[in-house]
């Protein structure tokens, strides 16, 4: 082999090993959460309902339950506190980790961000 191939293949051989690495033991690794996007419906006892999206001429003329019917989309987030900040027709991002898949749905939200 010639001292070119040598170090090349040492190279490759470093690389290797270094992606081979394992964790120490005490990193978990958390899966990533869910998420949707969607705008807010309605708000009623410490939930927001999100629905993708809704038009602005659908969310001031229809009512939650036709909203729900016409997009065949939506799902109530379930909130621990904090829902004086958020207004009916924001558009938001909602990540969630366990979902009941009904229609509309119910989510545990871990974070939500408006957009």
């Amino acid at each position: 082999m010639t001292r070119k191939s040598v170090l090349l293949l040492c190279f490759l051989l470093s690389l290797f090993m270094a992606g081979c690495e394992e964790k120490p033991k005490n990193e978990v690794s958390q899966p990533a959460a869910s998420y949707m996007i969607g705008i807010i419906v309605t708000i009623e006892n410490g939930s927001l309902l999100v629905v993708g999206d809704v038009t602005e001429e659908d969310l001031n003329t229809l009512s939650p339950q036709e909203i729900i019917d016409k997009y065949q989309d939506g799902a109530w987030c379930g909130l621990k506190g904090g829902i004086e900040e958020f207004n009916i027709g924001e558009k938001v991002k909602v990540w969630y980790d366990t979902a009941q898949l009904s229609l509309p749905g119910y989510i545990e939200v871990v974070e939500i961000e408006i957009l």
